[in-house]
């Protein structure tokens, strides 16, 4: 409620609701001619963290593109689009060795060591939260 009805167009700022870095946020503005004055604000990623996850390392997948046609390529995967790394951390298989996929309930899940990681509900590439 203290932030500006006014400013320039994709300007962000760091929310600090206590002492504690859990419920901190970003904001980004959103100026209604898309250069500055009156708009909105919107939750945002963090300017100094990974967008996400690196679709050349993760899991491909093999889709039928036609009669007898199969491609096998790069899924691409859903950036982290708020937050940073405390808040909306990377999911716990980055860096390690994917042991299983599997879908379960609109979801796409991943094993690693003694982890799973699912992703959004019916957004199969997507293993950030949204907001």
């Amino acid at each position: 409620t203290q932030l500006p009805d006014r400013s320039l167009n994709h300007r962000v700022v760091k929310i600090l609701n206590t002492a504690s870095a859990d419920d901190t946020y970003y904001a980004r503005f959103k100026a209604d001619n898309g250069t500055s004055g009156g708009g909105y604000w919107e939750e945002f990623i963090a300017p100094d963290v990974s967008p996400g996850l690196t679709a050349s390392t993760m899991p491909h997948e093999l889709v039928n593109t036609g009669t007898n046609a199969l491609t096998f390529r790069q899924a691409t995967y859903t950036a982290r689009l708020v937050g940073d790394d405390t808040t909306n951390s990377h999911p716990s298989f980055v860096g390690k060795k994917i042991q299983q996929a599997f879908f379960h309930s609109s979801r796409l899940g991943f094993l690693v060591d003694d982890n799973v990681s699912l992703s959004q509900a019916n957004e199969f590439f997507n293993f950030y939260h949204v907001s």
